[in-house]
Parts: C-alpha cells; structure tokens; sequence
C-alpha cells in the first residue's frame, strides 16, 4: 500500500513541477516494476476475508429500518466472488456435506493449481488474486474538467 502512495505521490510532484511526459512515464514505470518485480502482480481482485479451504454458511439476523443488515450482504457478496472465482478455475467448488454425506446446500472451495499461482493474502486474511504487470502506455494532459465529462 505504501508503494502505491509513493507512485501518486511522485506522480503529483512531476504533475506540479511540469516535467515532460516522457520522463514523468519513465518515472512512473519504473516505480510500477519496482512494486511488482515479477510481473504478476499488476492487478489484483480482492475475494474475502477467508482462510481455505472455506465453507459458505446463512448468514441472518435483523434488519434495519432500509432494510439493511451488513453482515448479511457482505456474506452474499463473498459467495459470489467465490462462485465467480470458481467458474474462472482458481477455486475448486464442492458441494458440502453433513455427517449423514448429505448435500447441506452450501459449497466449499479450495485453492486449485491455477489459483495458487495468483493467490495471495494480506495481513488478517484478506485473500485476493493477481495478475499481470502495469505498463505506462502515455501520460496525458487531461485536464479535471475532462475528468468529470469522462466519469461522470
């Protein structure tokens, strides 16, 4: 996370300075390459806070005066990035099982061989997937007025 505040801090400094593209794209590129020297770490997409292998579980409880319980659809959120990731081959999905061998109508997922490839995990066991390497294609002059047109 640091690394990534360095960059933008580097970034708003040459931005303030006006220094040329070419080196303020040198610049960023190689304190992209620094942060992923494998090159595999480019982009990474968050699963849950989870240890493996991870069994999905209901999650209930009240609702608020919205109609709105946190624990609720943050449950409903990780199963679906769970399932997502599974359809992708980095997790394996199994049908979980009761004492009887009974389908108990959740899943269980585990690491495959692709997905211990990308798979990591920060401090507190938040697990993610990385992939690729950030490349420095053009630094542009955009403007914050085009920025509002662009995004919104």
């Amino acid at each position: 996370m640091f690394k990534c505040y360095t960059i933008v801090m580097v970034l708003t400094l040459f931005l303030l300075v006006g220094c040329e593209n070419a080196e303020l794209k040198k610049t960023l590129q190689t304190g992209f390459d620094n942060a992923n020297p494998t090159g595999t770490r480019g982009v990474c997409f968050t699963v849950g806070r989870i240890d493996y292998p991870y069994t999905t579980k209901e999650v209930t409880g009240k609702l608020d005066e919205y109609g709105y319980n946190r624990f609720i659809d943050g449950n409903n959120i990780l199963n679906k990035r769970l399932a997502m990731f599974a359809r992708l081959g980095l997790l394996s999905e199994t049908a979980a099982l009761d004492d009887n061998g009974q389908p108990t109508g959740f899943y269980q997922y585990d690491f495959t061989d692709e997905g211990k490839q990308y798979g990591g995990m920060y401090p507190k066991n938040d697990q993610f997937f990385c992939f690729g390497r950030v490349v420095v294609d053009s630094v542009g002059g955009m403007r914050w007025a085009d920025m509002d047109k662009t995004w919104g």
